[in-house]
């Protein structure tokens, strides 16, 4: 039965996972598209995390947090290359200008939280709970550090 819903949660992460979300968006792309990529990105990075959150307040680890954690950083990895120049309105974006002035600062923030998720993947193989949910705190922080300074509300 675990087996079998393995199985089943990694093939929805499979088709949950676009090639662009792998690559970053493509170089042709318009602003308009690259910022509905990383709109989407951002989305699944959410859904994720929401999932995760999910399993910490029930108190027990589960086979998904492997696969959620791996693609979680997977994710993470690649948002600085969803902000290229051209990219800075349209679309509906929140982010926010200093995300191109700032450049060092954003791509510094973004290594943070990827920092974050790879202890987050350790966590999820290991037998402390406890210290997987305290990791999943300081990966929530480290993108919260992210949003106030680059994200418009």
């Amino acid at each position: 039965m675990k087996f079998i819903r393995l199985a089943v949660t990694a093939a929805l992460l499979a088709t949950a996972l676009p090639l662009s979300a792998l690559t970053g968006p493509a170089a042709a792309a318009t602003g308009e598209e690259v910022i509905a990529e990383r709109r989407a990105n951002f989305k699944r990075i959410g859904e994720i995390s929401d999932a995760i959150k999910t399993i910490v307040g029930a108190g027990a680890a589960t086979a998904e947090l492997g696969p959620l954690t791996r693609e979680l950083d997977e994710r993470v990895k690649r948002i600085s290359g969803f902000f290229p120049a051209g990219s800075e309105t349209g679309g509906g974006t929140k982010a926010r200008t200093e995300i191109w002035s700032d450049r060092d600062g954003f791509n510094k923030a973004t290594a943070n939280i990827a920092i974050e998720t790879g202890k987050l993947i350790t966590a999820a193989g290991g037998s402390d709970f406890a210290a997987f949910g305290d990791q999943y705190k300081a990966t929530g922080a480290a993108c919260g550090a992210c949003h106030r300074n680059y994200r418009n509300r």
